[in-house]
């Protein structure tokens, strides 16, 4: 009894330090120190600089940025170290007037105790401060998407998976100051987000497909989708 005891404490240790470490894929726009406009790429909790070590996982990304009345545009990133803590970046020029960014990567199969499946994210950043928000706010390019919809107290955010609202898909959510809040989609795939704060806030949707496949020569029973909204929000 005692070492079946230990055993289970272990593996709840083992499974609290995995969700600890997770991570996904944000994308958002800066200014590097000259002042020129670049697009960043992380991988981490929140849309914020993580381990610089991290990022050879994701150095396939395809990244793209989108100006006012423009066509999206492919960005090249290379890996770069940000901060004082060996935080990095996949950095990227864009131009001045860039509005919104999308990136998806197949990230590979993976197994999590008895569940196989295929790892794949996608991320998105959106300046709400766009004349053309509304156009932007939705990438055909992403099969899940997260889309903001403007409200009086701050957007409706809507879950799509190949176009179509999911409900129940999971989401956390964190304002400017990394407060976390967790909530599902209701049956119209949506949920609302107070931004009374401005800043960047970080979306983070999941919508799992059990789908059968192989990514080449590992077999998987399911599809794990994330999909990540870095939302900056200018006060008024």
């Amino acid at each position: 009894m005692k070492t079946r005891l230990l055993v289970l404490a272990v593996a709840a240790v083992l499974g609290l330090a995995f969700a600890a470490q997770a991570h996904f894929v944000w994308v958002a726009v800066d200014k590097d120190k000259s002042g020129q406009a670049v697009a960043n790429v992380w991988f981490s909790e929140l849309a914020e600089p993580d381990s610089a070590d991290l990022l050879e996982k994701i150095l396939t990304i395809q990244v793209f940025g989108q100006g006012a009345d423009s066509k999206p545009q492919p960005v090249k990133v290379t890996k770069q170290d940000v901060g004082t803590n060996g935080g990095g970046a996949l950095v990227g020029m864009v131009s001045a007037d860039t509005k919104a960014l999308s990136a998806q990567i197949k990230y590979g199969v993976m197994t999590r105790g008895d569940k196989t499946f295929l790892l794949q994210y996608y991320a998105k950043f959106l300046d709400s401060s766009a004349s053309d928000l509304k156009k932007l706010a939705r990438d055909e390019r992403l099969t899940l998407d997260v889309v903001p919809h403007v409200t009086d107290k701050g957007y409706s955010i809507e879950i799509l998976y190949k176009g179509k609202p999911v409900a129940g898909s999971d989401l956390v959510l964190h304002d400017p100051a990394a407060k976390q809040t967790e909530a599902k989609t209701d049956e119209k795939g949506r949920v609302e987000l107070v931004t009374a704060k401005p800043g960047l806030y970080s979306v983070r949707a999941k919508w799992v497909v059990e789908e059968k496949g192989k990514e080449g020569e590992k077999e998987y029973a399911q599809v794990n989708n994330y999909c990540t909204l870095a939302l900056r929000v200018v006060g008024k």
